[in-house]
């Protein structure tokens, strides 16, 4: 008898720049990635704006030419008040939104001292491909984005 057992990974954002903002992927396969974009504001039509031209570029790099967002998550993270270190997290998933909390003494840290401490992060699921590229609102061309 053969057993097969598997865990799926902790989410982990692991940004490009010191501050925690920007673009950040990570291949799941062959044409299979996560990309992520994080902002150090509240805005999720920025957010995911950014993380889909961050998909095109990486799927140029790939030498592809079109990809579909198979999966779509946007989090936004505050303190709970101003002087706590408690974290309200929200995460919206097609429609779905869930709310939960961590404590993180060091989220202030990322932010100027006169900005409003809210973060927004975009993580787009996609595929790539080349040639004919599918038709639907979720299909993109790597080289129009």
């Amino acid at each position: 008898m053969i057993v097969l057992g598997g865990c799926a990974t902790q989410y982990r954002y692991n940004p490009t720049t010191a501050t925690g903002s920007g673009p950040y992927h990570a291949q799941v396969n062959d044409n299979l990635y996560r990309v992520h974009y994080k902002l150090l504001k509240d805005d999720q039509k920025q957010a995911r704006q950014l993380a889909l031209q961050h998909a095109a570029k990486l799927t140029r790099q790939q030498q592809l030419d079109w990809f579909v967002v198979l999966r779509q998550q946007m989090i936004t993270e505050q303190p709970i008040n101003s002087s706590s270190d408690k974290i309200i997290r929200l995460t919206c998933d097609n429609g779905q939104c869930q709310q939960s909390s961590y404590d993180n003494p060091y989220f202030r840290q990322q932010f100027k001292e006169s900005t409003p401490t809210v973060t927004t992060e975009a993580i787009l699921q996609i595929r790539m491909g080349r040639g004919m590229r599918p038709h639907g609102a979720k299909s993109f061309d790597a080289y129009q984005q």
